[in-house]
């Protein structure tokens, strides 16, 4: 499930496992001794190969497909893509942004995000590591960004 294609076709990102129950825990109906994981896989979609594994949710490649960003627990995480020699690798995941974030959304220029949090919509720009809170009404819930 939460499929998403890098922008040029060579890379597919997909979660493996289902959502946690509100204890945190991810369904298990064969009951497996070793708990199954919810997982993000990263697919090169020329070969089929595996080239990157984590925890997570919510995978999305930037417009320019140098970046994976993701949810992993209570925080954004963002990593580096790099393609050379027909290879691809996907770098040291960063924390970005912390606490319960959700509709997340790359700006078209790749360079910001947008995404719902507390009722809020907050803008984390990736070059300078900062964050910019939309103002809203009192009593106004914001949700849903787009750009």
């Amino acid at each position: 499930s939460q499929v998403a294609l890098s922008l040029d076709g060579g890379l597919v990102a997909y979660i493996r496992g289902g959502a946690p129950n509100s204890k945190g825990e991810i369904p298990d109906p064969r009951s497996l001794a070793e708990p199954p994981k919810r997982e993000i896989f990263v697919v090169d979609t020329k070969g089929g190969k595996t080239v990157f594994q984590v925890q997570g949710s919510a995978p999305q490649f930037s417009p320019d497909g140098k970046l994976l960003l993701w949810r992993q627990g209570r925080g954004i995480v963002v990593a580096p893509i790099t393609r050379e020699a027909g290879e691809t690798s996907i770098g040291t995941p960063e924390f970005i942004v912390s606490g319960d974030t959700g509709q997340i959304r790359f700006a078209p220029d790749g360079g910001r995000i947008a995404y719902e949090r507390g009722g809020s919509v907050e803008i984390f720009d990736l070059r300078s590591r900062t964050i910019w809170i939309s103002s809203r009404p009192p009593g106004a819930i914001d949700r849903d960004p787009s750009w």
